[in-house]
């Protein structure tokens, strides 16, 4: 009976170390986790300012784009005007026969 008092207490004691063990490394963990979380925090903090203003340079480019290419729009429709209006004098001149 001594025997498998102790063999029992022997396994209780085990089992506890082991718990104490896996406590440990949860706490460890948790700790880290934390820690890169506010890491994280940081540097979206620091990147926000940084990514609004590549997003603002981005829009300004984008308007700037979108003028020049409604400028050579409308260029293009101007040469197309002349040279029709130049086909046309053409066309008067030299009728096809």
């Amino acid at each position: 009976m001594d025997r498998q008092r102790q063999a029992k207490e022997r396994e209780i004691t085990r089992q506890r170390n082991i718990q104490r063990e896996k406590d440990v490394i949860e706490k460890e963990k948790n700790i880290k986790l934390g820690k890169l979380h506010i890491e994280e925090v940081k540097i979206e903090d620091d990147m926000k300012p940084k990514i609004r203003k590549l997003q603002i340079e981005k829009e300004k480019f984008e308007e700037e784009m979108r003028h020049k290419l409604k400028t050579l729009e409308i260029e293009k429709k101007k040469i197309e005007d002349d040279t029709n209006v130049k086909l046309g004098r053409v066309n008067v001149k030299y009728p096809k026969i």
